[in-house]
């Protein structure tokens, strides 16, 4: 009896705290860019909340738009080491030198989508910039069969490297849909603001995929949702045009770049707008807001008066560069494209698409990274129906545990290398 007793589930309050904590956990350690950890937690709070409250319950999709976004974070990162650029985070902190200050600064709102998203996880087609120069030949070696062995096992570990990254491209393009599904058909702000954060985060894999497209639209939806719940001048919307822009520019042949500077000339109109609000906040002085966030609408949460005297005057500074570096690249976009073009349209300007919280205590969201030129990759098609989206996220999350634990890991490996 006693035994019965201590292997008993606790009460639901006792589990909702497990939950939390495991969400904490999942923060801290992407704070400390442990993307892989981060997820790893994030599974474990969904499958706490999920037993609670369902698999397609608002409380789940909140999980599930966290843990698609660390296995985003944790796919670009090893693009990073494979030799792309380092992720940006939602503070607009880059791993690697040349950060800078965010576009935008909060968990954005929601409105009826402009343009709908394709579903499918997109497919990267052929790379289109010039790549690395190729290595040296070692195929001659005076050092004997050793080094024969350890190149093979580099060409094994390098491809392992690869599928992982693909399948958390992969994992991380179903799991957000899934999020995008539940939020859709929910209703309230904070629905419309989770709705808004998938689409962006979707948008961000089909950029580095290469599926401009696919990019734009899911950018486009964003948009909509966020400018019916955002006040003009909000820097959520100058970081959505600008992404925009830069799926637009990188549409192959040149065919949106017209498209691309309107968008650019939008998103500095928005920061000058934010500038001045910015400027008159300080001279206004006096203490922030700090109601409640849960009494206030996402337009009110967005408003430069919930920042003290010296979180503005900092983004005095912060958006006053941004400025700057929009004219650059309106400069940029206005001149005649080159005839043979292998830029990527990336910019240091792309370390400044991510939103850095006016609220500390507001989950991160919308995170983004610069592009980066990945070989043909495919991705298994998630399904958007209700019962076979919950169906699909349960084993992902469970399969990201197992291998976390490390699980079968070297019998997989085994199978992989027979094969």
């Amino acid at each position: 009896m006693s035994n019965e007793t201590t292997t008993s589930m606790p009460p639901a309050a006792a589990q909702e705290r497990t939950a939390e904590s495991y969400v904490e956990e999942a923060k801290r350690a992407f704070a400390l860019d442990k993307y892989d950890e981060a997820a790893a937690r994030y599974t474990d709070a969904l499958q706490i909340v999920s037993a609670k409250h369902g698999e397609m319950s608002h409380e789940a999709a909140e999980l599930y738009l966290r843990y698609g976004e660390a296995l985003y974070f944790h796919a670009v990162s090893q693009t990073a080491v494979l030799g792309g650029q380092a992720p940006v985070k939602a503070n607009g902190e880059q791993e690697a030198e040349g950060s800078a200050p965010a576009l935008s600064t909060a968990s954005e709102p929601a409105a009826p989508a402009v343009a709908s998203s394709s579903s499918a996880a997109p497919t990267a087609g052929p790379s289109t910039a010039a790549g690395p120069s190729a290595p040296a030949d070692s195929r001659f070696s005076f050092a004997g069969d050793d080094s024969e062995d350890e190149e093979d096992e580099e060409e094994e570990g390098g491809e392992a490297a690869q599928e992982e990254e693909e399948d958390d491209f992969g994992t991380a393009w179903e799991i957000l849909d899934l999020a995008k599904v539940i939020f859709s058909k929910a209703s309230g702000d904070a629905a419309r603001v989770g709705q808004a954060d998938a689409h962006m985060l979707l948008g961000d894999i089909a950029l580095e995929l290469e599926r401009f497209e696919d990019a734009t639209n899911e950018y486009l939806t964003a948009l909509s949702l966020k400018k019916d719940l955002l006040p003009a001048s909000s820097r959520q919307l100058a970081e959505a045009h600008y992404k925009l822009a830069i799926g637009y520019e990188l549409t192959p042949g040149h065919v949106k770049r017209a498209d691309a500077l309107k968008e650019v000339e939008t998103a500095r109109a928005t920061l000058l707008a934010r500038l001045d609000e910015l400027k008159a906040r300080v001279e206004k002085g006096g203490d922030a807001d700090t109601t409640d966030d849960a009494l206030l609408s996402a337009a009110q949460k967005d408003a430069v008066a919930r920042l003290n005297v010296e979180q503005a005057q900092k983004q005095v500074k912060e958006v006053g560069t941004l400025v700057e570096d929009l004219d650059e690249k309106i400069v940029e976009l206005s001149a005649p494209p080159p005839a043979q073009s292998t830029e990527q349209g990336k910019t240091a300007l792309e370390a400044l698409l991510n939103a850095t919280s006016q609220n500390p205590n507001a989950p991160k969201i919308a995170a983004d990274a610069p592009v980066n030129v990945l070989s043909a990759v495919k991705k298994k098609k998630p399904s958007n129906a209700e019962g076979e989206s919950a169906a699909a996220a349960a084993p992902v999350a469970e399969k990201r545990k197992a291998e976390e634990s490390g699980e079968g890991a070297e019998e997989a490996k085994k199978a992989k290398v027979d094969s």
